[in-house]
């Protein structure tokens, strides 16, 4: 919902953001995150273009699979389960 609003939005816009916070955090000040969503919003769409028109290209769409194929793989975890061989009893012969 945030996004759906303007890059430089009135005042009142801005009061609506901060109220939105104050009514679902308790531990974040809704004036302060308001400021500073609206400013790195800017930011982040003077940048974009720049970046973006490349791959915005017709031909150059991405599908869900190429990007699970750049990702790197996770390493394996040390703490993983092994196998191990029942033990046998220790017998008299």
């Amino acid at each position: 919902m945030l996004l759906s609003f303007p890059l430089d939005p009135d005042p009142t816009t801005v009061e609506i953001i901060s109220d939105l916070i104050y009514a679902n955090s308790t531990t974040l000040d809704g004036r302060r995150f308001a400021a500073e969503f609206v400013s790195k919003r800017k930011a982040d769409a003077t940048t974009k273009p720049k970046g973006n028109a490349s791959s915005n290209l017709p031909g150059k769409t991405q599908s869900i699979a190429d990007v699970v194929k750049t990702q790197p793989k996770p390493a394996q975890s040390e703490w993983g389960f092994k196998v191990v061989n029942k033990k046998k009893k220790g017998g008299r012969s």
